[in-house]
């Protein structure tokens, strides 16, 4: 968390503008009351940067939207570990991308023609989360190098990774 900030600050950004959500704060809930409350925020013009570091997961598709089949969540922070995601189940503390994308597309909006919007997923199965939620938008996954290990079922927090969190600033 702290990195990102360090980042976001070395490139312009003002420290009392960039925001994090971690542990217990990144909820679903939480999630996506940050995200309506940046895109209040939002002025035409300006650069907003989402990163998301934690867990993802993915189940099939609910509306027939996707051209693999599979929607792609965002697990945060109040998703129940043992939870087992069945088809046609209410999927509590999980973020589908139909939902990020509509978020997405609030902050575009909000930072106008001239404003830009960067969205950084740092979790499994985030390949295709955000892929035609903005017009022009250019986000195509690039094919994983051959040989690295698959990503393990998401899980909100295990032993040797952290809890997910969250970043925006504009």
């Amino acid at each position: 968390a702290e990195l990102i900030r360090h980042v976001l600050e070395q490139r312009g950004f003002a420290s009392e503008r960039v925001r994090t959500l971690a542990d217990s704060a990144a909820t679903a809930e939480g999630i996506l009351a940050a995200f309506d409350a940046l895109a209040e925020e939002t002025q035409p013009g300006d650069t907003v940067v989402v990163h998301y570091s934690g867990h993802g997961y993915k189940v099939a598709d609910d509306n027939g939207d996707e051209q693999d089949g599979v929607d792609e969540l965002l697990v945060a922070h109040d998703a129940e570990p043992s939870y087992r995601v069945e088809a046609g189940a209410e999927l509590r503390g999980y973020l589908r991308d139909d939902i990020v994308a509509e978020k997405l597309v609030a902050l575009r909006r909000a930072a106008g023609p001239e404003g830009h919007v960067l969205l950084l997923l740092d979790s499994c199965f985030s390949g295709t989360a955000s892929r035609g939620a903005l017009d022009g938008a250019r986000s195509q996954p690039a094919p994983p190098p051959a040989g690295l290990p698959k990503c393990p079922a998401a899980h909100p927090s295990g032993p040797d990774q952290g809890p997910p969190g969250a970043h925006a600033a504009r």
